[in-house]
């Protein structure tokens, strides 16, 4: 069963209710950044959502590595969610006043995103000390399982539809602040991100571009407004120690692999016809 998630174009009208494209070649659009943290959040959830679906593991090493990759993706939403309380979210109220109570209804979402965050950070605890779960067949898998794929499926029901009321709200809003005031803030949360070396911010950078990679609407924009240097050299360099075992813990790459044929061929018949 694949994610209800798109997971090469996480960007679609379909998972996003908005059109990516479309706001990301708006020339009075400049918080590019912003967004593809939010196709990045869809695609982390949508790889543990097809993880997670019948999932049947065979060693307590499989079982530490997928709770690790949870974590991770966890940790990925948090660190976005804090940077738009400490630092977006006062920015737009500065320009926009009266926005305030919008701005209030989004935090709230937030709010609801840590008490899900919080019950699965119990689980995933539990899981850890509990050494007896060894694989599928080990007595209390089951429900463990059944547990880490409700929860999940509750965190992406409060994350979609908050992206999608938070992109509806505010890129008006982002559009009617001066643009080179947008690029000047939009840059200082990059550079934020940059330069802290912590292993959460290059995992979430790693992340970011293999967005890009398996979107071609969120690549477009990386590549036109992401120095070389910082979307190439960086996500090589930590790639191996930052993503790779995120990758593996979620048999992204034999996973997909299918669908991911599927699709091509799809664009490819496509381009054909038009």
């Amino acid at each position: 069963m694949t994610s209800k998630l798109l997971l090469d174009n996480v960007s679609s009208i379909e998972n996003t209710g908005v059109d990516y494209k479309e706001i990301m070649n708006d020339p009075q659009f400049k918080f590019q950044g912003w967004l593809w943290n939010h196709a990045t959040i869809r695609r982390l959830y949508g790889m543990v959502e097809n993880k997670l679906e019948g999932w049947t593991p065979t060693t307590r090493e499989e079982i530490d590595n997928v709770v690790r990759a949870m974590r991770a993706v966890e940790g990925f939403v948090l660190y976005h969610h804090n940077e738009e309380d400490n630092d977006a979210f006062p920015w737009l109220q500065q320009h926009h006043p009266k926005l305030a109570t919008v701005l209030q209804e989004l935090d709230k979402d937030h709010q609801h995103w840590d008490k899900i965050s919080s019950e699965l950070d119990i689980l995933l605890t539990t899981i850890e000390k509990d050494q007896s779960l060894t694989s599928a067949s080990s007595p209390g898998w089951q429900s463990t399982h059944l547990a880490l794929v409700d929860i999940n499926k509750r965190a992406i029901k409060v994350i979609v539809d908050h992206l999608k009321v938070e992109e509806e709200k505010l890129v008006p809003m982002f559009k009617a602040i001066d643009k080179k005031e947008q690029e000047k803030f939009d840059q200082k949360m990059q550079d934020n991100t940059r330069a802290n070396g912590a292993s959460t911010s290059r995992f979430n950078l790693c992340a970011m571009f293999d967005t890009a990679n398996n979107d071609p609407i969120v690549k477009s924009g990386t590549d036109k407004l992401v120095p070389w240097l910082a979307r190439t050299m960086l996500p090589k360099i930590w790639y191996k120690s930052n993503y790779k075992w995120f990758l593996k813990a979620l048999n992204t790459n034999t996973n997909n692999e299918k669908e991911k044929k599927k699709i091509k061929k799809e664009r490819e018949k496509e381009k054909v016809v038009n």
